[in-house]
């Protein structure tokens, strides 16, 4: 052999040897390239802190969220269980501060902006502290009554009806079935909607309160047009996807601040319907942990 060729091995070599310690560095994982995006930006990011959940009030002044401190436990992409204290800041990134401190996650306003819906417990998977009870409170984080919940297994996603008296909520009633019900917002009139085989736990409503649900998902729909909806991607939840109910079309909203993999869930639309907050985190390691969430937005979204 000569030099040349023991020269080119030993290159080859190094190469692969450089490469090999590249993805053991990523934890096993073949990072993606980010996808440029002027009108994607991080709008709120909190050392010790998980951020999800983030909700906008009507009135566009505020932005409500969960924030889980950060302790050291691990989520992962697959059963995340995430709870957390019911915090609201001011929709340019001012006056953050705690509305209400505990383990709650499912977190929904009213339509009049006057009232704030959710669990005691955890999402996407219930824990321990999930109780079957759905919480209102006021904005300012008073709470106002809690629902006892006595159909199915537990609470899975709720919603409040446009008119702001009932509250809508869905939750698993057989292993393969989940029931969609609706109750006043005092606990009276209890009535099963229609049950929906599969994973169509989560949901969003219409103007006229009818039901529109998303497979393994959290849809929104836009509060201006409801004939557009957006959600994670239900495959590997790496992007927003926006959808026109009508014509079937998708468009991406190159939502992915991180290189793959990354976990990007529960969007939220502005009142205007132009931009959409939601929850990203990038993961890594063997079994894909999340390593932080943050809240970023999309801004500019044209409807075509």
């Amino acid at each position: 052999m000569n030099i040349n060729s023991r020269n080119l091995i030993r290159s080859v070599l190094i190469n692969l040897l450089f490469i090999t310690v590249a993805i053991v560095t990523m934890g096993g994982q073949c990072v993606g390239k980010v996808k440029p995006n002027p009108e994607r930006k991080l709008f709120l990011s909190k050392d010790s802190y998980y951020l999800f959940n983030p909700i906008w009030h009507p009135s566009d002044e505020w932005i409500y969220y969960l924030a889980i401190p950060d302790i050291g436990q691990s989520f992962h992409s697959n059963d995340p269980k995430f709870s957390g204290s019911i915090w609201r800041v001011k929709t340019d990134g001012t006056n953050d501060r705690m509305v209400l401190d505990g383990h709650y996650a499912l977190l929904t306003i009213s339509h009049n902006g006057e009232k704030l819906a959710f669990i005691k417990g955890s999402y996407p998977y219930p824990n321990d502290e999930n109780d079957n009870k759905i919480i209102i409170a006021d904005t300012s984080g008073v709470i106002l009554d809690t629902i006892t919940i006595t159909r199915g297994e537990t609470v899975s996603w709720v919603k409040f009806g446009r008119d702001n008296d009932k509250i809508y909520y869905s939750t698993q009633i057989a292993h393969d079935s989940i029931g969609y019900f609706r109750i006043n917002i005092d606990g009276s009139g209890d009535e099963l909607l229609f049950t929906r085989y599969g994973l169509y736990y989560y949901f969003d409503l219409f103007p006229n309160d009818s039901l529109y649900s998303q497979y393994r998902t959290v849809p929104a729909l836009n509060p201006q047009s409801s004939n557009y909806v957006v959600f994670p991607d239900e495959i590997n939840e790496v992007d927003l996807i926006l959808k026109n109910l009508s014509t079937g079309e998708t468009d991406s909203l190159i939502a992915a601040p991180y290189g793959t993999p990354v976990y990007i869930d529960l969007p939220s639309w502005s009142p205007d319907g132009d931009k959409i907050i939601y929850c990203v985190g990038p993961q890594g390691g063997s079994y894909l942990s999340i390593k932080k969430l943050e809240l970023w937005m999309v801004e500019g979204i044209e409807l075509r």
